[in-house]
């Protein structure tokens, strides 16, 4: 699915491209912008291990982040985003849960190519905490991460003040703290460097400009 919309987005960019070469979007300074991403997945998948029955699993996941800026010189925006994300992982009769909240401010540079279409650079800093709880047990794991990195992306204006928006990867540093409560009670720090720009790693949302 994602896959298909980046293909989606990569032809509406060949067309405006192609079709706007005198005009360019410009976003005005004092304007404000608001919008955010709201997502879902279901995977199931089914796999075997020797001397064990066939194992089920099913994970469900729900995410929702608004988000808030205000362009303080012309297609340059400061803002902030709040976000919240509930999964559920069913391991045939082993049930567990996962809450994340995280905190990302930003700043976006946006580089008009058409009348309908920008593209652009975040920098950003997310820190999000997440409690994952097995319904069966007493684990329980909570983790605390850090990224501080950019993100390019894309903007196409489906009219004059709502857009449809895409990033695409991200390039950055990220501390991550996990600590775990249960019958092995343990803790680890993960340190690392990410660069990546694939399907695998796209957000889709939409943004009003006021």
């Amino acid at each position: 699915m994602k896959k298909l919309l980046l293909i989606t987005f990569l032809v509406i960019y060949g067309t405006s491209v192609a079709q706007e070469t005198d005009t360019k979007r410009i976003i005005p300074k004092g304007s404000w912008t608001i919008g955010g991403n709201l997502g879902f997945s279901a995977n199931n998948s089914e796999f075997s291990r020797e001397l064990e029955d066939d194992i089920e699993r099913k994970n469900h996941t729900y995410s929702l982040l608004p988000k808030i800026g205000y362009t303080i010189s012309e297609n340059l925006i400061i803002g902030l985003g709040l976000g919240y994300s509930f999964s559920k992982d069913d391991i045939n009769d082993d049930n567990s849960k996962t809450n994340s909240y995280n905190f990302t401010p930003y700043i976006r540079k946006h580089y008009g190519i058409g009348q309908n279409l920008s593209l652009f650079i975040q920098g950003e800093g997310n820190y999000e905490i997440a409690k994952q709880k097995n319904t069966n047990s007493n684990y329980e794991n909570t983790s605390k991460s850090l990224f501080i990195g950019f993100r390019p992306g894309l903007n196409y204006f489906i009219s004059k003040k709502v857009a449809l928006e895409t990033t695409i990867g991200s390039f950055g540093y990220k501390h991550r703290t996990s600590e775990v409560k249960g019958s092995d009670n343990s803790k680890t720090d993960t340190n690392s460097f990410n660069f990546n720009i694939d399907s695998a790693n796209l957000n889709f949302g939409v943004i009003v400009f006021l």
